[in-house]
Order: C-alpha cells, then structure tokens, then sequence
C-alpha cells in the first residue's frame, strides 16, 4: 500500500469525528466515517440505519446476534433472513482495503487498524478524553441530559469493545497496537490534529 490511511479509533464524547475531519482536511486527502457504512449497506441490501447501530449493539461472543440488533431498531425495510453472521463486517472489510489500495484517507472505527494492520502506510491512532470532558460533549452535540449521556457513553464504548473483540480477537482499548494515544482533554481539538498530522508527515518522509 503506497497510500497513507489514518485510522482512528476512539472513546466516544472524545471529539474523533471532529478531529478526522479536521485531519482530513488539512491533509488534503479524504474522510471516511458513516460513508463506509452507505457503501457496506449497499454491496448487501441491509439498512443503513441497522449496519450503524450494529456496532453498539455487538455481541460478545463470535458474531453478532441479528435478531437482539433487529429487537432494539426494528426496520421493516428489507429482510434480514438470509443474511448470514459477519457479513456486515465482511463487507466494510472489502471496502477498506479497496479505499487504501487507491487513495489516502482517514478513517474512523470500522476496525480499520486492524483490517489493514500489515500495511506500511498504516498510522493507528487511539482518542480518549476525561470522562466529564467528553460528557459535555455529548450533552451539547446530542441534546441529551446528563443522565441519559452518562448512559449512553457508557453503552457506546461497550458496544465498539465488543465489536473489536468479536471480529479481531484483540482489545480495543490496549494502546500498544497504537501508534499515537491522544487525551483530547488535554490537547483540545486543534492540538490533537496537530499532533496527528506531525506524525503523519513524519511517516511519509
């Protein structure tokens, strides 16, 4: 792979979207988040809105349960029988790696560090913040009130670890697979793309 893939993994609240973006933009390369789940959608016939929910609503054990995913965001939009376990994974897989082999991008969640963890134009990185930090985030970004964002952080961050762990065997939240941990409390936003990109630029020298 000659391109160079940022791949972002974080906490949620932690701003991740905001600094990919960002990133993307100051780079000149191009931004992958909800946009890898439209074209996984399309490339199997499922929702959208179920392949975006599916990530917070992981199973733990070795494939997702559908059926609890379907329980909690009924669609009665297409047919999920003969979908078989791991496709949505399969599918996001293919596009991944069809994104690195033609262009530079950065990329959010998705498992992208992992999927593409032999590639030496990979940069990993990993976003956290303090928990009251990313709190107000949610708050002020969902319209939500304190209790229900303390919930939903907490069902969030479950759902992405379970997710991980069912598709990669590994955690993820262990920052040694990282090549950069930010604590978005302390650089701020700004800070963190910078902090991104200097390495990025590094890497490409």
């Amino acid at each position: 792979m000659k391109n160079t893939i940022i791949a972002i993994s974080r906490q949620f609240g932690s701003g991740g979207r905001k600094i990919g973006f960002m990133l993307a933009e100051q780079l000149g390369i191009k931004y992958y988040d909800r946009a890898i789940i439209l074209m996984a959608a399309e490339k199997t016939g499922m929702s959208p809105e179920l392949m975006e929910n599916l990530e917070t609503n992981a199973a733990s054990s070795y494939y997702f349960n559908l059926s609890q995913a379907m329980s909690a965001f009924p669609m009665p939009i297409i047919s999920y029988d003969t979908a078989p376990n791991g496709e949505v994974f399969k599918a996001q897989s293919d596009i991944i790696r069809e994104i690195a082999s033609k262009e530079s991008a950065v990329i959010i969640g998705c498992c992208a560090d992992y999927i593409l963890r032999n590639e030496p134009g990979l940069v990993n990185v990993f976003l956290h913040a303090e928990k009251s930090d990313r709190l107000h985030r949610i708050v002020n970004e969902y319209g939500l009130d304190e209790k229900d964002a303390r919930d939903q952080m907490k069902y969030v961050d479950k759902g992405r670890e379970s997710y991980y762990r069912t598709f990669t065997g590994s955690d993820w939240s262990d920052m040694s697979k990282n090549d950069l941990c930010i604590n978005t409390s302390r650089t701020g936003l700004e800070g963190a793309v910078a902090a991104i990109k200097a390495l990025v630029m590094e890497k490409m020298k």
